[in-house]
């Protein structure tokens, strides 16, 4: 993203800060409980921030959760909280127990709301509503079917300028496919995020991009926050 592009940016302080932050995100926000590895946490800890309003597709125990709310001002998560083959079936009510524990200060509040929902539901209650949000984050069903349809019944939701990214491009070869074939352009950041914004150029699955990062603060971001709760050490 060079020359005159003026859509939104990922953004960087100094790369010390990044690590810090990094580091920061992974042991206080999201602890054991997430399964990111280094690259895709460094993607999120300049991704996230400066987004307002945010609809997370695919919530599981609301570790990931915690730091959308964290910046978020306005977050919705959507989950009916089953698991499928991909990720496997789990205990409903124990996992929305885990999620409500994790995030119970933001549900409070009414800043977080869950929608425990199939995704396809939650973008219908979404959408007649009138929710829009300038970042999306699609991590629900991991098979070909299953992302063709969040990304489809979610972008509409998408606001003037958003950006829609997810996980798990690398693992999961369905994920790859409906980004390349609906999102033309989508970048692949390491090692699984994936990331788009309308006004990308299409260059294609194979092309190697370096995105040009943007010196911004990191809003006091180092707050104190409960280690979050985990399930079977996921």
């Amino acid at each position: 993203m060079t020359g005159g592009d003026t859509g939104p940016h990922l953004c960087l302080s100094q790369e010390d800060d990044l690590q810090h932050l990094t580091t920061w995100i992974s042991r206080n926000v999201l602890s054991g409980s997430h399964m990111m590895t280094a690259p895709d946490l460094e993607t999120l800890a300049v991704l996230v921030p400066g987004h307002k309003r945010i609809i997370e597709v695919g919530c599981y125990c609301g570790a990931l959760t915690r730091l959308f709310a964290l910046f978020g001002e306005r977050v919705w998560s959507v989950d009916w909280l089953i698991g499928d083959e991909a990720a496997g079936h789990y205990n409903t009510d124990e996992v929305e127990a885990i999620y409500r524990e994790n995030n119970a200060e933001a549900l409070a509040s009414g800043q977080l709301e869950l929608l425990k929902m199939s995704s396809t539901e939650g973008a219908a209650e979404l959408a007649k509503r009138g929710v829009t949000a300038d970042l999306i984050w699609i991590d629900a069903g991991h098979e070909y079917p299953d992302v063709h349809a969040d990304i489809s019944n979610y972008l509409p939701l998408l606001a003037p300028g958003g950006i829609m990214c997810g996980h798990d491009a690398g693992p999961f070869e369905g994920v790859t496919q409906a980004v390349d074939e609906l999102l033309p352009g989508a970048l692949y950041y390491p090692q699984t995020v994936w990331l788009w914004h309308e006004g990308l150029p299409a260059l294609g699955p194979e092309c190697d991009v370096q995105f040009e990062m943007h010196i911004v603060p990191m809003r006091q971001a180092m707050i104190t926050v409960g280690t979050p709760t985990t399930l079977g050490g996921r």
